[in-house]
């Protein structure tokens, strides 16, 4: 009889835990769909919010808008339409550097400004602190 009870112990003990842990899941279920939908909600706000600004802005940009400012302030707005000679053509740009730059010629070009031959791990920036004794 007293292994009946201590089975029947033992079988009431795994439910209670079987029960505590199911509890313990719903809660972290029920709270992790919380923070699920208020991030949502922040998401929706800020698309609206988004959505809004593009509204504003292209209201602010609107050219008849644009044109009126520009007849008010002329005075203090000295502009003018662009002119076809102040754009560049594809031809002017410099070509791109085939290969990385050396050593070399980072110290050539810091003695072109002026600067000494400084070791890239020497240079402080200030933002961080050198220790002491490195």
């Amino acid at each position: 009889m007293k292994m009946f009870r201590l089975r029947d112990m033992l079988m009431i003990a795994i439910i209670v835990s079987a029960v505590g842990y199911t509890y313990t899941a719903k809660h972290r279920t029920d709270t992790t769909l919380e923070e699920i939908a208020k991030v949502e909600r922040e998401i929706k706000k800020r698309k609206t919010a988004i959505d809004i600004l593009e509204t504003d802005w292209a209201l602010m940009t609107q050219p008849n808008r644009l044109q009126s400012h520009l007849r008010t302030f002329e005075s203090q707005l000295p502009l003018e339409p662009a002119r076809p000679d102040q754009y560049g053509r594809v031809g002017q740009l410099p070509l791109r550097p085939l290969e990385e730059p050396s050593e070399a010629g980072l110290d050539e070009a810091l003695a072109i400004l002026g600067r000494d031959n400084l070791s890239h791990d020497a240079v402080t920036t200030g933002s961080i602190p050198e220790a002491s004794g490195r």
